[in-house]
């Protein structure tokens, strides 16, 4: 039985392949965001363009997936608000896009994966954390849950209109700011991301995946040619 090895992946001593690059990464966001009637809602796709520093990794493999992530959310900012107030935040994930991104800090809290933190607001701009999140809360994605988990194994790495958000983005992170009153105060936010992407499919940057598709020939098997030695006259 003919087995072809010439065009398969070649794996490293450790097992790895070879052609899959492991970056991992570290790096913050941080900002305030204004409620609307108590409450804002920040969405994170999970993918490349999430980090400037992994989006140039990107640019050079048609593949990627994340294997491990990690979110530490730290406790919200002083609300501004002239009366009392209390502020809960929470970090949530799912691993498929959805349409609807959830409302409310409860509806994140029943989602895949998610932690909660908040403060209440005493006096103007002072603000005191909820005996709860005297500790810094971490959202853990596993491997498991980020890729085993998940219907894709990899995901495109550059966007296209060609193709379904599905195939191009590993889940959405929801960061949900809600307020017990119906104000308009401003509340900051911290997330430190850290954790360890993949990228496979090497290409040109100047190519995006589905051009690459498009452009480039299919890898084709060598044939095999079977010689029969016959025997001299």
């Amino acid at each position: 039985m003919f087995v072809p090895t010439g065009n398969m992946p070649k794996k490293a001593k450790n097992g790895r392949d070879r052609n899959i690059l492991r970056v991992p990464f570290s790096f913050i966001q941080a900002n305030a965001v204004t409620l609307t009637t108590g409450v804002n809602v920040q969405t994170f796709d999970l993918e490349p363009a999430i980090n400037g520093r992994i989006a140039n990794f990107a640019d050079q493999y048609g593949l990627y997936r994340f294997t491990r992530l990690r979110c530490r959310l730290y406790n919200p900012g002083p609300a501004g608000a002239s009366a009392a107030e209390s502020v809960v935040q929470c970090l949530a994930y799912t691993n498929e896009p959805i349409d609807t991104a959830p409302a409310t800090a409860a509806a994140a809290a029943n989602m895949e994966a998610s932690i909660v933190t908040g403060f209440h607001n005493q006096v103007g701009s002072e603000s005191a954390p909820t005996q709860f999140t005297t500790q810094v809360q971490t959202l853990e994605l596993t491997s498991k849950l980020l890729c085993r988990d998940n219907a894709n194994q990899w995901w495109k790495t550059i966007a296209s209109a060609n193709v379904e958000e599905f195939s191009e983005v590993q889940g959405q992170l929801f960061l949900v700011t809600d307020s017990n009153a119906a104000s308009s105060s401003v509340v900051g936010f911290c997330i430190h991301f850290k954790g360890i992407i993949e990228f496979s499919c090497p290409l040109n940057s100047a190519q995006t995946p589905m051009d690459r598709a498009r452009g480039s020939p299919v890898v084709q098997i060598p044939a095999v040619v079977h010689r029969s030695r016959v025997a001299p006259a």
